[in-house]
């Protein structure tokens, strides 16, 4: 993490200020750039100017890690994987939206170029980039193919860290109503619950997420937009668990 509370490599950045949409996370390595989630294409520009902001170059991005199959995390990867190089990641479950029910998206009507996917996620298979490695969880619930992430990092004193990233809590694609709509399999909600219990037990120092609000992330967030110290929380990951899971519970009693 650098120097006294600077965050590098394995703190997630939100990027984008201003933006309760969504949340794009940068990670520092000696080798370059990982980009978690690539916003939407209309949103590109306020991502890479953000990057900027913080003092990077968005060129530098090698790796490209998308959590799941929805338009609001992936519509960014054509371009940006066309500006950067970069190789793009994305769960195998979620592929068929991108082919066979392109619908799942939920595009709005905005544009999303098709890209190219360099490499599936396998729990088994870590990505590293330089002195980083990300960990990632098969999470299905929220899409099929659902990935949740998990970085560890040390800060100057050789104190070690770890962020996790819960790939995709909404509900709104884990009710009776969307799966009928979008003829789903019901299964999903099972996963969505089996899912939660089995990351609730990771002990997770630093609690991010994919849509900032989440999680309060732009209260957090001090002068120095690069100090990691006001995210950590060993509480906050179980916190945040717990609250989707009772959240799912409630829509199931109320259906």
């Amino acid at each position: 993490m650098g120097s006294g509370n600077r965050a590098v490599s394995g703190v997630a950045e939100c990027l984008l200020r201003g933006q309760q949409l969504g949340g794009r996370h940068l990670i520092r390595t000696d080798e370059g750039l990982i980009l978690i989630d690539t916003t939407m294409h209309a949103q590109i520009y306020l991502l890479l100017e953000s990057i900027r902001q913080l003092g990077f170059d968005p060129r530098d991005i090698k790796k490209i890690l998308v959590t799941h199959g929805h338009y609001d995390h992936h519509g960014g990867v054509r371009p940006i994987a066309e500006y950067t190089g970069a190789q793009v990641y994305f769960p195998k479950e979620d592929e068929y939206m991108l082919t066979e029910q392109p619908e799942l998206q939920f595009t709005l009507g905005y544009a999303c170029g098709d890209f190219d996917i360099d490499e599936y996620y396998a729990d088994n298979k870590p990505i590293t980039l330089g002195d980083v490695t990300v960990h990632t969880v098969h999470s299905p619930g929220h899409t099929a193919g659902t990935t949740s992430m998990f970085i560890e990092d040390r800060d100057a004193d050789g104190k070690t860290y770890v962020v996790g990233l819960h790939g995709g809590g909404g509900l709104g694609s884990v009710t009776d109503t969307y799966f009928e709509e979008y003829k789903q399999p019901k299964s999903l909600q099972d996963d969505y619950l089996a899912s939660l219990q089995k990351l609730r037990s990771r002990k997770v120092d630093i609690a991010v997420a994919l849509h900032p609000g989440h999680l309060g992330m732009f209260e957090k967030i001090g002068e120095d937009r690069l100090d990691y110290t006001p995210f950590v929380d060993p509480t906050a990951w179980e916190a945040f668990i717990d609250h989707r899971i009772k959240l799912f519970q409630d829509m199931k009693a109320a259906s």
